[in-house]
């Protein structure tokens, strides 16, 4: 290939129009029901990408916003699972693995081991994957083939994206810019995917009560959805710091909230009211270029909710009731609970294991586990006194690495870490294999963003010096 050609192509897959070509392929595959189309059409863009670009950054839009693509109506179609389909996802399956081997064998100079194992999350990630993979272990008589399946899913969630953008993504000022323009793209796509959902596919009770059940996206329900956009909403108020222009950003940020509202998800609905808070209470206090037309925004959004709150008092009122009641005993947490901490007190070291006394997950055909609907008490069950306390370790350690590197970007990229671990209290969001995904990109990305950045301080630094 003519080296000005290969060129354009990186640039392509290196620049802000993958992501776009990535997610017109998850919408057309999503909305029409043409899942084979999208997958093709994705991961031959992928393939030849691993095979032209030198480091991971194409990687990130595939990885993030692929997910979405799977619909209720192609879940449910029973072709998807027949030999032909079978055999089609294993070719494009093995043909992804070859280029991703070929590509870490062409650009073996550029990886970097050390990146990793130098991370100050090296040791808590060891740590937590350790229980993940021993879940259960001394459990002996109730030991489970799940216990290692969905232990080795979970580890590989939560560490793998970290550990391959720390070993082969090249970081420069734009990174963190180009990761968050890739989680606003990755709102857009459920956002419109939402809205198709609700003009085409939704049940409405003749009250005007929404059917919660009939939330259905095929790559998840209310909860899942109402979870993931809890997690992307901060990045909106990102750019109206940022950008040029705040106010669509504004817009689209208090947009992504009422689509959360509609989800009918009750724990998204509480902790994105929390997350939406601490945002707006940031837009007017951090002094940027945009803070005027933001304290406006935000002025205008507080009226605007008055006067709704005012207008429609009594219909608002008998909906938040009926979608609060019984948050707790009506959903079944508190037996969920109960039921945790009994599997911790029979096997309190190493926990009776993530084994699913459930059954087979039949949507993604994986083992799932027994969920408790609370992150502690999850570590407590399924991975003992050990899993918690690798847990809290590792959890101090990311909150060690925000506090040192305190910024604009550390608020809202906590802010959506925040967010996934409060609405993973009440619910099993951080368990769910993809939310893990983006979790984990985004500590890497911000980790290594930080020490690029302490690096450029200290060569200016000696640069002053010299001179």
């Amino acid at each position: 290939m003519p080296t000005n050609v290969k060129q354009k192509f990186i640039d392509f897959f290196e620049g802000y129009w993958f992501p776009v070509y990535i997610a017109f392929n998850v919408i057309i595959g999503h909305i029409f029901n043409m899942i084979n189309y999208g997958v093709v059409m994705i991961t031959l863009a992928t393939c030849i990408a691993f095979i032209l670009c030198k480091d991971l950054k194409f990687f990130l839009s595939p990885l993030l916003c692929f997910f979405f693509i799977f619909s209720k109506k192609s879940l449910a179609d029973e072709t998807l699972y027949s030999i032909p389909s079978i055999i089609f996802f294993s070719l494009c399956i093995t043909a992804l693995v070859l280029c991703i081997v070929a590509h870490f064998v062409i650009n073996k100079k550029d990886i970097k081991l050390k990146r990793f194992t130098s991370s100050s999350l090296f040791f808590g990630f060891v740590a937590i994957v350790a229980v993940f993979l021993l879940n259960g272990f001394f459990a002996f008589a109730d030991y489970k083939k799940e216990n290692i399946i969905f232990g080795i899913l979970i580890a590989i969630s939560f560490v793998l994206p970290f550990f391959i953008f720390s070993i082969n993504l090249r970081i420069d000022k734009k990174t963190v810019s180009y990761l968050i323009y890739i989680l606003l793209i990755a709102s857009f796509i459920i956002s419109i995917e939402f809205i198709y959902m609700y003009l085409t596919d939704i049940y409405i009770h003749p009250d005007g009560y929404i059917y919660k059940d009939s939330i259905d996206l095929g790559w998840g329900v209310s909860n899942n959805i109402g979870a993931i956009l809890a997690m992307l909403m901060p990045f909106h108020f990102y750019c109206a710091v940022k950008a040029r222009f705040s106010i669509p950003f504004f817009a689209s940020g208090v947009m992504c909230y009422a689509i959360i509202i509609l989800t009918m998800s009750r724990t998204s609905m509480i902790i994105a009211t929390l997350i939406l808070a601490l945002c707006l209470g940031f837009v007017c206090i951090y002094k940027h270029k945009n803070i005027m037309i933001n304290r406006f925004s935000v002025i205008g959004f507080m009226i605007l909710v008055a006067v709704i709150l005012m207008v429609f008092e009594d219909k608002l009122s008998t909906a938040f009731y009926l979608v609060m009641n019984k948050l707790f005993d009506g959903s079944g947490r508190s037996s969920y609970y109960r039921d945790g901490i009994n599997k911790f007190l029979s096997n309190p070291f190493l926990g009776a294991g993530f084994g699913n006394s459930h059954g087979v997950n039949d949507r993604f055909v994986i083992s799932a586990p027994e969920y408790y609907h609370n992150t502690i008490i999850q570590m407590l069950g399924s991975c003992g006194i050990v899993g918690l306390f690798a847990y809290c370790f590792h959890r101090f350690q990311t909150i060690i690495l925000f506090i040192k590197n305190r910024s604009s970007v550390s608020f809202f990229l906590g802010m959506s870490i925040l967010s996934l671990l409060l609405t993973s209290l009440l619910d099993i969001h951080l368990f769910n294999i993809f939310p893990a995904i983006f979790y984990s990109v985004i500590l890497c990305i911000f980790e290594r963003d930080a020490k690029f950045k302490q690096q450029q301080r200290l060569k200016k630094s000696e640069h002053l010096n010299n001179h």
